[in-house]
């Protein structure tokens, strides 16, 4: 299945289903260059990151904003992968809604998780129906297709003044640099999806304003990775928060969070 004959959404259900690209038994996939606690540090770091910014954002605009709620009404995780990112978003909408295109990912998402399956172009949900969005390491599959079409769906089901929040890799990140030549000369040993790959920031920056999206914050989450060592990923974490929204430290980031508010109505 193809999304303007470009995107192969195939792809994405073999990831779920099994992944058909990773190479267990590769030198690379084995220690020293390897290991499940760098994982974990590395992924969990991002997401206590990101709820924090994210709360914080939050947090900041309600005091601005003395008598409005900023407990959405209705949030919607567009892709909601196997948890609707959960661990980050827990208790900032009253009900969370979830679409995705694999039916695996959905049967194990939480079950207070109202899940469709489809694809975020063809969702089928009411315009302005929604008033937060999350859409957490999406992007970075759909640059061959372009990000207009997703961000114009997401300004049409979001209410006015909304607030859309992504999070993606970046592709000026320096360590990025040396996994991106490691797959050249070793191939796809990682298991990624083949059409992925990290994001221009700039080219999201556009694309945002030109549908309708003010961006109200953006930073480096983490300049830490998965492959580092965990003791340099612990000196690496201690980043300052400032010199991470500096640029051009801010785009350099492993992963950088994009927070948006709807300023217009796209048809």
């Amino acid at each position: 299945m193809l999304i303007a004959g470009k995107q192969n959404l195939n792809f994405e259900k073999q990831w779920y289903r099994k992944n058909p690209w990773r190479k267990k038994g590769h030198f690379l996939q084995k220690w020293p260059f390897i290991h499940p606690e760098r994982q974990l540090l590395a992924f969990q770091y991002v997401r206590q990151e990101t709820r924090k910014v994210i709360q914080d954002y939050l947090n900041r605009s309600r005091q601005l904003n003395k008598n409005k709620s900023h407990i959405f009404q209705r949030g919607l995780v567009a892709p909601c992968g196997t948890n609707a990112d959960q661990d980050i978003l827990d208790g900032m909408a009253e009900k969370f809604y979830g679409i995705d295109i694999s039916e695996k990912a959905l049967k194990l998402c939480p079950k207070n998780i109202v899940t469709k399956k489809g694809d975020i172009l063809n969702n089928g949900y009411k315009s302005q129906y929604f008033d937060f969005i999350a859409s957490f390491l999406f992007f970075h599959h759909v640059h061959q297709v372009g990000f207009g079409s997703f961000l114009k769906e997401f300004n049409r089901i979001l209410k006015p003044g909304g607030v859309l929040v992504i999070l993606e890799p970046s592709v000026f990140y320096p360590f990025g640099w040396l996994t991106w030549l490691g797959r050249i000369i070793f191939g796809n040993v990682s298991g990624l999806v083949p059409h992925e790959r990290p994001i221009l920031p700039g080219a999201l920056d556009l694309a945002l304003k030109k549908n309708g999206f003010e961006i109200k914050e953006f930073e480096s989450i983490s300049f830490s990775h998965n492959r580092i060592p965990v003791l340099f990923q612990k000196l690496i974490n201690k980043t300052p928060r400032f010199l991470r929204r500096t640029p051009p430290f801010s785009k350099m980031g492993w992963i950088c969070l994009w927070i948006c508010q709807k300023t217009m109505y796209k048809n």
